[in-house]
């Protein structure tokens, strides 16, 4: 009851411990009267330390099995702006996600016309 009534309140999970030291039965709770942080930015964090996520990450980030919900914050993030397919060709249970950037093409090759224009310059 009490992991249900934290996760509604967007607090973090108690924690329970138990001590052998002790002459009887007894148990410690930890609440922690702080919030969670937002799936959207539990997601920030993972993309900042992996570069890329997928289904089964976000899965694990909201503690579900749930991969149509997963599928449906992935698409809404897209929507938004806030996120871009890696490799659009791959099968969709197979996708990969990362931060908006310059495209991955543009960090791999360069022509000279991509150069100046990088360098805000016109192509002659």
């Amino acid at each position: 009851m009490m992991h249900d009534t934290m996760a509604r309140a967007d607090l973090y999970p108690p924690i329970f411990l138990t001590s052998p030291d002790l002459p009887r039965e007894a148990m410690i709770v930890f609440l922690f009267n702080e919030s969670r942080p937002s799936v959207w930015n539990q997601v920030e964090a993972y993309l900042v330390k992996h570069g890329e996520i997928g289904n089964p990450e976000v899965r694990m980030l909201l503690r579900t099995d749930d991969p149509v919900r997963a599928s449906k914050l992935l698409k809404s993030w897209v929507d938004l702006g806030l996120l871009v397919v890696s490799w659009p060709e791959s099968a969709k249970k197979d996708r990969r996600y990362r931060r908006p950037s310059r495209p991955v093409e543009a960090l791999l090759f360069s022509t000279d016309t991509g150069k100046q224009n990088l360098l805000g310059q016109e192509s002659q």
